[in-house]
């Protein structure tokens, strides 16, 4: 057999060996991968019927026999070849994020299908005209008269190419426009010298191989595929994202997050949480692909999806995100177990709501704590121009004003001494004012700030304001003994905290017993080395500690034991649920317990009088909550305490 010949099975084989990768990978969603996929199978069709008719023109003997599957043989070539230009065209406007600009009768559409219709009518009437090839009566391959006309085709095609390439190299990373563009001269040149020496088959091998490359260099599967959850990887959709933006491509995105992610795969473990991720994307794609919508797929990483579609399917897009709400809103079986997923869904619809990429990124990032978990589907046209839209949309920027602004102003909560019958110390609690949002509750802005890592500064804000507080005129006139600082778990991590307090306490001549630091058991978790340094040294110089919301999640009797605690204080939700008689007995023993280990215990959000005699006879020491005050500024504080511990049977 011909040498030649195994040019062409050398490229069936590496399309086979493509197309199974594809496959396997799941690589075969998105405009993208399905307009590659098809590429590949095309080249592949090629090699195999290219191969055949090298086999009966150069080797077998030319009968009538075969003169039936010769001549099906050559049609079939020829279609998918001439189509396989076209095809590229699209698979280029496709990378480049200018598919919208191919619609039904625009100038770019007629470019592009014009010729190839020219190709479809010279083949179709090719059995009475034999323009492009035909047989003689010794069974003979020859070439049409008008088979030229073919190769001037897609020598338009690759100059077309060539200008989409031009024209909107912007929008593609450089080595993605450089490949594409080679592909146009090397592809030249093995059709060129194939027209020239039809025996020599370099055209569909040459083709293969280019194939191979762009596998390797622009669909990047390791990088553009999610290896566990085997749907686009986040560095696709960015790498999406970003074309779009660039190109003006309208795009609505459905963004989907499991908000107990991390619950999640702690409590399932990391195999079956993976099995969960995959399953809730194939849910994805079952769906839209029954509602026709064969969307592009994501997972963003940290429990969260995103699905991209056209405009146009704008309703059916919205229903998909309706159904896959409810869908998680029911127990999810996962083998031998149920879970519940808490999950938030919001459809963005581009250039409308947002249009520019950076916004959207960060959007998209952090949607989940923009919205309300309101059980249903959010559209972000619907409240985008809501007030808390809006205020959690900018809460950083409103921050940072207020840090720059001094809008963050003290408020103190007194707390009462059962034994001695007077108030006796405050809590500090910081409020933020902004003067277009008025006030900013601190449930809002002290998670941002942790997470935006401006809680530092506004921890630094907070000591030097207590201790300003404390060395001044009013706390003496108010016969208060100490005042409540919470320490934040960023705080409690800060290398330089406790000399920081000290500094501080000097400049405004405080005393360590007239601080108190309150702290949360979980602290240690995130850096117990620092976490324990900083305490050791704060305790050292003499301040004292309170274990702040004790009773809520799983307390840790010997975190309480090894911690330096003075005051223990017991969580709101302990005094609501005090009715409970399994749940009184639970904190009558916990009390007894405290006792015991010689703490002093604070009893926090207490209401009513009942439940402040209540807690009094259970031997707690401390009472805070609105039964006395809520929250004071400086000036009111002032006048309460004086106005109380004056008239103290009247508190």
């Amino acid at each position: 057999m011909p040498a030649n010949i195994y040019l062409d099975l050398s490229a069936i084989i590496i399309m086979v060996m493509l197309i199974i990768a594809l496959v396997f990978r799941k690589q075969t969603s998105g405009r993208s991968n399905m307009l590659f996929l098809a590429l590949c199978i095309c080249v592949l069709i090629c090699g195999v019927t290219d191969m055949i008719s090298y086999y009966y023109d150069a080797v077998s003997e030319h009968t009538a026999n075969t003169l039936l599957l010769r001549i099906v043989d050559n049609y079939v070539y020829f279609s998918i070849r001439n189509f396989t230009a076209p095809l590229y065209i699209l698979y280029v406007c496709s990378q480049t994020g200018i598919w919208h600009k191919i619609r039904i009768g625009t100038p770019l559409q007629i470019i592009w299908a014009v010729p190839f219709l020219i190709d479809l009518l010279l083949l179709a009437g090719n059995p009475w005209t034999g323009f492009v090839f035909y047989f003689d009566p010794q069974y003979i391959y020859h070439r049409g008269p008008y088979i030229i006309v073919l190769y001037g085709i897609a020598f338009f095609y690759m100059l077309l190419c060539i200008g989409i390439l031009f024209r909107y190299y912007t929008l593609l990373e450089k080595n993605k426009s450089l490949i594409l563009f080679l592909f146009l001269p090397v592809n030249a040149i093995a059709v060129i010298l194939q027209f020239f020496f039809p025996l020599l088959c370099v055209e569909i091998i040459s083709t293969a191989m280019f194939m191979l490359i762009v596998v390797i260099t622009i669909q990047r599967p390791e990088e553009m595929v999610d290896a566990v959850v085997s749907t686009m990887s986040n560095t696709a959709f960015l790498v999406d994202i970003r074309q779009a933006f660039r190109s003006g491509r309208p795009m609505h995105i459905l963004l989907i997050h499991l908000k107990n992610h991390t619950g999640l795969r702690n409590n399932l473990g990391l195999f079956t949480y993976q099995f969960l991720l995959r399953r809730l994307s194939d849910k994805i794609a079952k769906i839209g692909k029954v509602m026709n919508l064969h969307p592009d797929i994501y997972y963003l990483d940290n429990g969260s999806f995103a699905v991209i579609s056209d405009p146009k399917h704008e309703e059916a897009l919205s229903d998909l995100g309706r159904i896959i709400h409810a869908y998680m809103e029911e127990p999810v079986k996962l083998r031998h177990m149920e879970t519940m997923i808490n999950t938030i869904v919001c459809l963005v619809k581009c250039p409308e709501d947002i249009s520019d990429y950076d916004v959207f990124v960060s959007f998209s990032r952090s949607f989940q704590n923009k919205l309300f978990d309101n059980h249903r589907l959010s559209i972000l046209s619907d409240i985008s121009a809501s007030r808390d839209f809006v205020l959690r949309s900018q809460i950083d920027s409103i921050i940072n004003r207020g840090i720059s602004n001094r809008k963050f102003q003290m408020f103190y909560q007194p707390i009462y001494s059962l034994k001695q019958k007077r108030f006796v110390s405050a809590e500090a609690l910081i409020r933020l004012y902004d003067d277009e949002f008025g006030t900013i509750p601190p449930s809002l802005f002290i998670p941002a700030a942790e997470k935006s890592g401006a809680i530092h500064k506004i921890g630094d804000f907070v000591i030097e304001e207590v201790c300003r507080f404390i060395s001044g005129e009013n706390f003496k006139n108010m016969g208060l003994e100490y005042v409540e600082i919470n320490l934040s778990v960023s705080q409690c991590i800060e290398q330089d905290l406790a000399e920081k307090i000290e500094r501080m306490m000097k400049k405004y001549n405080v005393r360590p017993d007239q601080i108190n630091l309150e702290i949360t058991e979980t602290m240690a978790d995130y850096d117990p080395t620092t976490t324990d340094r900083n305490i050791s040294r704060l305790a050292e110089l003499g301040l004292r500690f309170s274990l702040d919301d004790y009773g809520t999640g799983y307390s840790n009797i010997k975190r309480v034991v090894s911690l330096p605690l003075n005051i223990v204080k017991l969580d709101k939700s302990l005094v609501d649920d005090m009715d409970s008689n399994q749940m009184w007995t639970v904190i009558r023993n916990t009390v007894k317990m405290l006792k015991r280990m010689n703490k002093k215990i604070l009893v926090e959000g207490v209401e009513t009088e009942r439940a402040l005699d209540a807690f009094e006879k259970i031997g707690c020491d401390y009472i805070q909550g609105f039964y006395f005050s809520k929250p004071l500024s400086e000036g009111e504080l002032l006048y309460f305490i004086n106005s109380k511990q004056a008239l103290p049977n009247q508190v």
